[in-house]
């Protein structure tokens, strides 16, 4: 995962919907190792719409820093909820109309 290219989906989505599916795209990128570092309160699933990201965004920002992880995983589990406050951040600046 690049992390310029990620963040940059974020930053050029117009909508609400745009946001949902790079979120998607990003969790889709994560290898099944990577999934598998995670603890499973930080896999992130079912990512159906804005408030999905939300919840999630505010999920991993309780429990990542309390995760006992090994220092890769940990950077892993920093990254996916930086990513996904990042998103959160996104979605807080768009109009919330449409259908996500």
């Amino acid at each position: 995962m690049n992390p310029a290219t990620v963040n940059d989906r974020l930053d050029q989505a117009r909508s609400c919907d745009e946001i949902v599916a790079a979120v998607r795209a990003f969790v889709a990128e994560m290898t099944a190792d990577e999934l598998e570092g995670l603890p499973r309160s930080h896999r992130p699933t079912e990512i159906g719409d804005r408030v999905a990201v939300v919840r999630w965004a505010l999920q991993l920002s309780k429990n990542v820093a309390a995760a006992n992880q090994d220092s890769t995983n940990r950077e892993l589990g920093e990254r996916v909820r930086d990513y996904f406050a990042h998103a959160a951040r996104r979605l807080a600046t768009l109009p919330q109309g449409g259908t996500t």
